[in-house]
């Protein structure tokens, strides 16, 4: 997963609306979202078992985002992707969950682990070793820090806001939240940041919506979560050389652990 936008308490009526794609290799199996043994809705990464993003009725969301920087990369680091699935089955808080989590952070590859249970969205990092909760608004996480301001985190950034302020009271459209992460726009070269891969790869990774002959965005997710625990989870898969295009849509009522 590798750009996450969303807003908490920005619309009367919805506590939490995230976007997020999940940019990979064409080539690396995976599945949709689908509910698993244990309740869970996730989609599976079939090369390591693990998720980019899940749901659980009874713990809420989870999502992780790789952090990009080639020097830090170590060799049989455990799957990031094992550390939602971690805490969607666990009965742990999200902030004891994080605080458990702290100690063997470290031998996991960098990454940005998000939270969000109902209430608050959890924020953690094994590179800034820090446990944070996201302030109510319109934040935006890709493969460096929460809101660390690369061109892409602010655009997208910025278009839900303003899509957010001009529906006033209405339901978000997913279509149109769908419009927003399909953003191929490139910034400018003297924008990009400097992450340690070649300057065609920075220049390539620089758009939301990302697409290389071998490596690109494979799927977009919307999650819209009312203030009555109504959740919509939207998944579109995008067209690429191994996979036609697809839309899901699943309607969960949630049912939060105290």
């Amino acid at each position: 997963m590798c750009l996450i936008i969303w807003a908490q308490n920005m619309h009367p009526d919805y506590k939490l609306i995230l976007l997020a794609n999940r940019d990979e290799f064409y080539e690396r199996p995976a599945l949709p979202a689908h509910f698993w043994e244990n309740g869970l809705l996730a989609g599976k990464d079939l090369q390591a078992g693990g998720t980019w993003l899940g749901l659980h009725p009874k713990k809420g969301v989870a999502a992780v985002t790789n952090y990009r920087d080639p020097k830090l990369i170590k060799d049989k680091a455990p799957s990031r992707g094992e550390l939602p699935l971690q805490y969607l089955t666990s009965p742990q808080s999200s902030l004891n969950y994080l605080v458990r989590l702290h100690p063997r952070a470290a031998a996991y590859n960098g990454f940005n682990l998000l939270l969000f249970d109902g209430r608050d969205v959890m924020y953690y990092s094994n590179i800034e070793r820090i446990i944070k909760k996201a302030d109510e608004g319109i934040h935006g996480l890709s493969n460096a820090l929460l809101d660390t301001p690369w061109p892409k985190v602010r655009r997208c950034r910025q278009a839900l806001k303003q899509y957010i302020e001009q529906l006033e009271a209405q339901p978000p459209a997913a279509d149109d939240l769908f419009g927003i992460m399909q953003d191929t726009w490139h910034p400018p070269d003297d924008e990009l940041p400097h992450t340690g891969v070649p300057l065609e790869w920075e220049r390539a990774l620089a758009s939301p919506f990302i697409r290389t002959p071998r490596y690109g965005t494979r799927l977009t997710t919307i999650i819209l979560w009312d203030k009555h625990d109504r959740v919509a989870f939207i998944e579109k898969w995008h067209a690429t050389p191994f996979q036609e295009e697809k839309i899901q849509r699943f309607e969960l009522q949630m049912r939060l652990l105290e």
